[in-house]
């Protein structure tokens, strides 16, 4: 049985400290997505929202790594065709 550093998940082996570390990662991540997500519902005209969305897609691949970036790069789109900001051709 490993006792001291080692978490068991559905027998992977995971190392204490990478966890939080990955739980930290993950709530800047969220936090990240939650600002993009609401300065796109601000209503806000595209001179501002685009240099905000895109700043946070920067600080998110900065911050947290490349595949944050690439989550909220993906989920904006989404938004904005929800939103009716993007046309439906350059949403996919």
């Amino acid at each position: 049985m490993i006792y001291h550093n080692y978490a068991c998940l559905y027998c992977n082996v995971i190392y204490v400290h990478d966890l939080s570390n990955f739980q930290k990662k993950n709530k800047i991540l969220v936090l990240l997505l939650a600002v993009a997500l609401v300065v796109q519902m601000g209503g806000f005209p595209q001179p501002i929202t685009g240099p905000l969305v895109n700043t946070i897609l920067y600080l998110a691949a900065l911050l947290v790594g490349s595949w944050s970036g690439i989550i909220i790069g993906i989920c904006t789109p989404v938004m904005a065709f929800m939103r009716g900001i993007l046309p439906p051709p350059l949403s996919f």
